[in-house]
Order: structure tokens, then sequence, then C-alpha cells
């Protein structure tokens, strides 16, 4: 997976952690693989995903303090 393009990648972490995470928390809360692949996702991405989140943050209101 680490060799996916990052506007793929992007898309997909907007929208099933950002746009629809209660849908995706209840459907992985009742289906233990999917549970386990998405962990494992959020595992292998998690540092990039939220360096990536506070560089939107900070682009969208870049007079905010950290």
């Amino acid at each position: 997976m680490r060799n996916i393009q990052f506007d793929d990648w992007w898309n997909y972490i907007r929208l099933l952690l950002i746009e629809r995470s209660n849908e995706v928390d209840a459907i992985v809360g009742e289906n233990a693989e999917l549970r386990e692949n998405y962990q494992a996702f959020v595992d292998l991405w998690g540092d990039e995903l939220i360096e990536a989140l506070e560089r939107v943050r900070r682009a969208r209101h870049p007079t905010d303090l950290d």
C-alpha cells in the first residue's frame, strides 16, 4: 500500500476517516475482519495521516495558534 498515489490516498482518508467516520465505525465494529484490516491501515498510515491533517488545518486556518 505504500506505492499508492497521494491524491488517491488522501481521497480515501478523507472519505473513511472524516466524511463517513460514523458509518465506518459502525461497520468495522460489527465485522472482525474489516476491523483488523482497518486497524492495519490506520497503523500503517497513522503518522502520515496526522501530519497531512495538520498541514490541511494550518493551510485552512493559518492564523490559528497550535
